[in-house]
């Protein structure tokens, strides 16, 4: 019982951790999360660029059964 508490400590960690701004922005979509998580790692202010974005969704679709995937 004693080797589960390490496994619960990690679990713990890894469900607090934000997601990378790469995946909430090809899964979600959602840019304004990704400022706030990089503004709190980085301390500094970041700004989205809605133009910017698009273009990056545009280039990174990969569906399911594509050879890119």
């Amino acid at each position: 019982m004693i080797g589960v508490v390490p496994a619960m400590l990690t679990y713990y960690c890894r469900m607090k951790m934000p997601e990378t701004g790469r995946y909430i922005t090809i899964k979600e979509g959602n840019t304004k999360q990704i400022a706030i998580d990089m503004t709190r790692v980085l301390d500094i202010e970041i700004q989205v660029e809605q133009d910017k974005v698009v273009e990056f969704n545009a280039t990174n679709y990969y569906p399911l059964r594509s050879n890119e995937f």
